[in-house]
């Protein structure tokens, strides 16, 4: 029979979990739209998600005349810079919280 420890536990996760889903809802739909636009005002392009090589997306730069080394370079640690910052860090601290508030 589950005691009320127990079922603490599991109701912690599961907002945790929930919360993690619906601000990666929030990011994707939201404010890595309002990244892209602000990177691409910054260097004057328009940039959007494509496929490279392999199976990952990341941000392109859809200018072909526009698209250098450095340019794209420079997006790319930005698209990647953002998802550590947005996505990966605050589900790092969810992990964290939930460890904390369990043990």
């Amino acid at each position: 029979m589950p005691t009320s420890s127990n079922i603490r536990e599991i109701l912690i996760w599961a907002a945790i979990i929930i919360a993690s889903l619906v601000w990666l809802a929030f990011y994707l739909l939201i404010i890595d739209r309002l990244l892209r636009r602000l990177v691409g005002a910054l260097f004057n392009v328009h940039i959007e998600w494509r496929r490279s090589s392999g199976n990952r997306a990341e941000w392109r730069v859809i200018e072909e005349e526009r698209e250098g080394c450095l340019l794209s370079m420079v997006v790319g640690i930005l698209c990647y810079g953002s998802m550590l910052l947005f996505v990966v860090a605050p589900w790092m601290f969810g992990v964290w919280l939930g460890y904390r508030l369990t043990h």
